[in-house]
């Protein structure tokens, strides 16, 4: 589908009728609807399978995965291996932006899940907005590998090793689909006479990052990200996975 087709479907999913002929998709909109959550943070190596806990507010890595529960020591690399090397296909996600509300109201870092900061006074700016293009997914599933294997293991586990299950998996939530996006583009603007002072800070990004200030009122950073860093998941239960 094209994403005219996709942002069409979208509103009528939402009874939203003709609304996004004058605006695009706003983020909270497309979570809603496709089941996505924020992730705490971006890395290269965060991969499917890997355990959050949730505050009821906010998501916390536990900084474990599941392979490394349930697999033998020899099988883990290989398994993990897999998992990283999963089919990013089209999400079939309508193209969307953050609004400032969105990034400053309820005290998003700006954004930090694609690990950039915007330095100074930026709850102050005139508007924000983050739009994300090109939304892919990488998903696990019971019906195809590495998702079969894990869904074996994680069987066995629950049988064999149940305090640990419990302790570690049971409760907790698992990622099971992760969201990339392949452009992303800021744009902040500033009111007359307030100083924003603006500056980047990229922690470790390995896209091609550019700052456009061609006017002294507003600030462009554009990321061609082809994908590489995840941005949002889709968390299940360790109970309720496979």
């Amino acid at each position: 589908m094209t994403n005219e087709e996709l942002t069409e479907q979208l509103a009528l999913d939402l009874g939203l009728g003709d609304v996004f002929t004058r605006r695009m998709p706003y983020a909270k909109e497309v979570f809603k609807k496709f089941d996505l959550d924020l992730l705490p943070h971006s890395s290269e190596d965060t991969c499917l399978g890997e355990i959050y806990e949730n505050s009821g507010r906010n998501w916390r890595t536990t900084n474990n995965n599941l392979v490394g529960f349930v697999a033998t020591p020899e099988s883990m690399a290989g398994l993990m291996a897999q998992l990283s090397a999963v089919q990013r296909m089209n999400a079939n996600i309508p193209d969307f932006e953050f609004t400032k509300d969105d990034l400053v109201g309820v005290g998003v870092e700006i954004p930090k899940f694609l690990n950039f900061k915007l330095k100074g006074n930026v709850s102050s700016a005139k508007d924000i907005r983050v739009t994300m293009t090109g939304v892919k997914k990488a998903r696990l599933t019971n019906t195809s590998q590495p998702g079969t294997e894990l869904a074996r293991l994680v069987s066995e586990y629950a049988e064999n090793h149940t305090k640990k299950y419990r302790q570690h998996i049971k409760h907790d939530h698992i990622a099971v689909s992760l969201f990339y996006v392949e452009q992303m583009e800021l744009v902040m603007e500033k009111h007359d006479g307030v100083n924003l002072d603006v500056g980047v800070e990229i922690d470790g990004v390995p896209l091609n990052a550019s700052v456009e200030t061609s006017s002294e009122k507003k600030y462009k950073l554009s990321y061609n990200g082809n994908g590489s860093l995840p941005f949002a998941a889709t968390f299940v239960r360790g109970k309720e996975l496979f």
